[in-house]
């Protein structure tokens, strides 16, 4: 009797986008999911891949490659209000 065993298979094309997005993160990078899916999405639009599956390409195209990641594609993005300038604060306060 033969076991089954579960293994996900992707096709060129796919491999080619996550490797062509990976190739341009260096060593002590930092590299975002949510920006690096996006520019997977944009690169290779017929993608059939789901944001999950990309990533764990993601992480298989970098093992060994000292790139930090940040698991960042479920969170919705941050809008950080403008700070006011500080010198315009300290002047004319006196």
């Amino acid at each position: 009797m033969s076991k089954i065993v579960k293994s996900d298979v992707f096709d060129l094309e796919t491999y080619s986008a996550v490797y062509a997005v990976i190739s341009g993160y260096g060593a002590d990078d930092i590299i975002s999911t949510a920006i690096a899916v996006d520019e997977i999405r944009k690169k290779f639009p017929g993608c059939p891949c789901d944001d999950e599956e990309l990533v764990g390409l993601m992480l298989q195209a970098m093992t060994g490659k000292k790139i930090a990641v940040s698991f960042d594609h479920r969170v919705e993005p941050v809008v950080r209000p403008i700070a006011p300038s500080i010198a315009s604060d300290s002047k004319g306060s006196h």
